[in-house]
C-alpha cells in the first residue's frame, strides 16, 4: 500500500487521524504533495510544452527542469 493511500484510508476512517480535526487538513495536503511527487508527462500541442497539473506553460527560451516552477508537480 502507498503512502497516498494509508492517508486516504485515514481520512476515510473518521478524517481525523485519531487527533483533532485540523489533522484531517494537514492529511489532504499531504496526499495532494505526494501525489505531486508522481512524474506525469508533458502535455505538448501546437509546439508548446505545458504543466499536465496547472497548465503553466514550460516552454521558452530557459525550457523546463524536472519540476513545474508553478505548482511543483514532477515532470517526465
Amino acid at each position: 500500500m502507498s503512502e497516498i493511500e494509508i492517508l486516504e484510508r485515514a481520512i476515510k476512517q473518521g478524517g481525523t487521524f485519531g487527533f483533532v480535526p485540523e489533522f484531517e487538513k494537514a492529511g489532504k495536503t499531504a496526499i495532494k504533495t505526494l501525489e505531486k511527487q508522481i512524474p506525469k508527462k508533458i502535455m505538448r500541442k501546437d509546439g508548446w510544452e505545458s504543466c499536465p497539473s496547472c497548465g503553466n506553460c514550460l516552454s521558452g527560451e530557459y525550457g523546463h527542469g524536472k519540476y513545474c516552477d508553478n505548482c511543483g508537480q514532477r515532470l517526465e
